[in-house]
């Protein structure tokens, strides 16, 4: 997992597999940003392949908790499992998802 900010847009790039134990340190970064007020997040999915339970339910505690504060958390999504998955879920009407970086940061420019 990987943390970078462009753009006063902060990005969580999550790659392979993503379990129990990338969700603690998930934990870790939402907590530090939303101790700091930073609440335009994006969480780049496009090397994942695999995500667990526990860490899809993060994602919408979170949103939620980003959301009280006036921003929002967006997904990028290419893989089709993935894909599915929020389709399945209902997440992806809970989630805006995009396909690449530029649409993703381009949509916080449009609120």
């Amino acid at each position: 997992m990987k943390l970078t900010t462009k753009n006063n847009i902060h990005v969580f790039r999550l790659e392979g597999s993503i379990l129990q134990d990338e969700g603690e340190k998930l934990d870790l970064y939402f907590s530090e940003l939303l101790g700091h007020a930073e609440n335009q997040i994006v969480v780049d999915m496009t090397e994942a392949n695999h995500i667990c339970s526990m860490v899809l339910g993060q994602l919408v505690f979170y949103k939620k908790k980003v959301n009280a504060l006036g921003g929002d958390i967006k997904l990028i999504i290419t893989d089709e499992d993935l894909l599915e998955l929020f389709d399945i879920t209902l997440l992806n009407r809970v989630f805006e998802i995009y396909s690449n970086m530029d649409e993703a940061q381009s949509s916080f420019e449009n609120q």
